[in-house]
């Protein structure tokens, strides 16, 4: 009998596979992070940069881009990383507003997910290296930042220009390998972080051996990625972008040099130890109505980790020894350990600034530290479940282990449900404190004066740094104020209502002379748009208690000083201002 029909069942079957992993990846990524997404807000620097794409006509984002060498100067160095944020949003409102731009979110994360399960089917023939590694880089629980929209528009594109290029350097194409590197340059002016990465291409490749050749490949290469580094710095430094002269300092300061090997020391460390850590917390939380959905996810991990475990290597020739098998798989294996340890490391090394706590933080926007760690943990979690399989033998044990994998990345979904949980319940408590504002604060006017005291809700103070920088303002952004209160050219001469979040120590510092209180760095946690001096009777002070405020209408007490303070004498419930771009987005229905 021919063979070509065995062949031609074999194909249509890994086929049939390959659409089963897509179909299961999809699923996936879209339950643990995007199912709940029309409950989503904006978080962080989202109020930045959406706000202004509901405003923008696509001219204008065009336009955006123009001077190039001045976005260069004032984004930082990257350009791509709020250019591609602006193209993205505004494709959001084009097409639905706020939800769509989550869809489009959850399609750019999917894209990138499935460009890595590629890449590691074209390093490693075994199937089930492939789907556990992607089933770890789509769940990685380092990082909890997968539907936000400012890392999915702004820092993903990076991650998935450096995954094309990985691919275009497996390719024996040399116009192919010079377009990875145009590529990877082309990285640097969105996310710096995964140039580094790009130094482990070379191992990717499943004939890669150490010897001569390979060091004289990895040294050229190396060299390459050095000198697209330097071109990008010399760039930056002749357009005058600010962080170069901050990287001078950096290098210039031990703490800092002691930052970064703490970064990498630490780093990969934290970043492994989550995947141990999250399912157990997952577990631990678990709710009823997880129950059915989860497990119906577990049986089709277990069914996508049976299938791809039937044979190792997909492309096996059916004479082959036992024995050769085995070690082809042995040394891969040992290769892709050596990739992935490199890749984790590599992820840290340009850590150069920001709080050196947030390398041991798992959860929230500090997580996004360890953003690029995910391809190296992915790697690592994919041959630590192939040591497993490879361990047990005997088919009732390999089905118990089976099972057990399933229900680890089972409970990484479940982690997932959690994040979820977070973002909704921010977007509640935004629409709560925004709401309280409104119906305590119906007198608020020109040139008035919000403080917000939290010394006693912590939990509230957790969550209004969902806030960005853009906080004193965002009431223009919920209210069409007259425009003769704004001045968009110099915010700090505009003299609508402003709101500030108190330090905790604000009473130290917020006392002056006579009725006068002053609002600075020393009082207020918001660094930009600060009055300084301001007379007592025009500040509105608010409490928060239990993530709820009430107003203070008594005269504030510091030490043995009394300041009186801003009174209602309006009949108003609500401010008499026309509703802004995000008024139904951050006040409650009822209000």
């Amino acid at each position: 009998m021919s063979k070509y029909p065995l062949n031609l069942k074999v194909l249509n079957r890994q086929q049939a596979f390959n659409g089963f992993v897509f179909l299961l990846l999809a699923l996936i990524i879209w339950v643990a992070y995007f199912q709940n997404f029309q409950q989503f807000s904006i978080y962080r620097e989202d109020f930045t940069r959406v706000p202004l794409m509901m405003q923008w006509k696509w001219t204008q984002v065009w336009q955006y881009w123009l001077p190039i060498f001045e976005v260069i100067a004032v984004e930082e160095g990257r350009p791509l990383h709020t250019g591609l944020i602006y193209v993205f949003a505004r494709l959001g409102v084009q097409f639905g507003g706020l939800p769509a731009m989550y869809v489009i979110a959850y399609f750019v994360y999917l894209v990138h997910v499935l460009l890595f399960h590629r890449l590691m089917q074209r390093t490693t023939q075994n199937a089930f290296f492939a789907l556990t590694s992607a089933l770890a880089f789509a769940l990685f629980p380092a990082n909890t930042n997968h539907a936000w929209l400012t890392s999915a528009f702004g820092i993903l594109p990076a991650s998935i220009l450096f995954l094309v290029a990985s691919h275009l350097y497996l390719s024996d194409d040399r116009r192919n390998r010079i377009f990875s590197y145009l590529l990877i340059f082309i990285s640097l002016f969105c996310y710096e972080k995964f140039l580094p990465l790009f130094w482990i291409a070379p191992l990717l490749k499943p004939t890669w051996k150490w010897n001569g050749r390979s060091r004289q490949e990895l040294f050229r290469h190396a060299a390459i990625l050095i000198a697209l580094m330097l071109v990008v710095l010399l760039l930056r430094t002749l357009v005058g972008e600010s962080r170069i002269g901050r990287l001078i300092q950096i290098n210039d300061d031990k703490n800092s040099v002691l930052q970064v090997l703490l970064s990498i020391t630490a780093g990969p460390v934290v970043s492994i130890a989550a995947f141990i850590m999250k399912p157990i917390q997952a577990f631990m939380a678990l709710e009823v109505q997880w129950i059915i959905p989860l497990s119906l996810l577990l049986l089709a991990i277990a069914y996508g980790l049976h299938f791809s475990g039937l044979n190792h290597q997909t492309k096996r020739p059916p004479t082959e020894e036992a024995s050769k098998h085995f070690q082809r798989q042995f040394s891969s294996l040992w290769r892709l350990l050596i990739t992935g340890f490199v890749a984790l490391v590599l992820a840290y090394v340009l850590t150069l600034t920001g709080d050196e706590d947030n390398i041991y933080l798992v959860n929230g926007r500090a997580s996004l530290v360890h953003l690029a760690a995910a391809f190296g943990a992915a790697i690592l979690c994919g041959c630590a479940c192939c040591a497993i399989q490879f361990a047990v033998s005997h088919s009732r044990k390999k089905s118990i282990a089976t099972v057990g994998l399933a229900l680890f990345f089972t409970l990484l979904i479940a982690s997932g449900f959690r994040v979820q949980q977070e973002f909704v319940a921010i977007a509640q408590y935004q629409r709560t404190f925004w709401t309280d504002i409104a119906q305590l604060c119906p007198d608020m006017t020109t040139r008035s004066i919000i403080l917000i005291d939290f010394n006693q809700d912590p939990v509230g103070l957790e969550r209004v740094q969902s806030f960005n920088s853009r906080f004193p303002r965002l009431l223009s952004l919920i209210y069409k104020f007259p425009l003769s209160w704004l001045n968009d050219e110099d915010p700090n001469l505009s003299i609508q209502p402003k709101a500030y979040r108190l330090d905790d120590d604000w009473q130290e510092y917020i006392a002056l002379k006579d009725d006068f209180l002053q609002i600075n760095r020393e009082v207020a946690l918001d660094r930009r748009e600060l009055p300084g001096e301001v007379r007592s009777d025009r500040v509105i002070f608010l409490r928060s208690h239990e993530e709820r405020l009430s107003r203070q209408f008594e005269p504030l007490v510091v030490g043995d000083r009394t300041f009186p303070l801003k009174q209602n004498q309006t009949q108003l419930k609500e401010p008499p201002f026309r509703p802004n771009l995000l008024f139904d987005l951050l006040m409650s229905p009822s209000n």
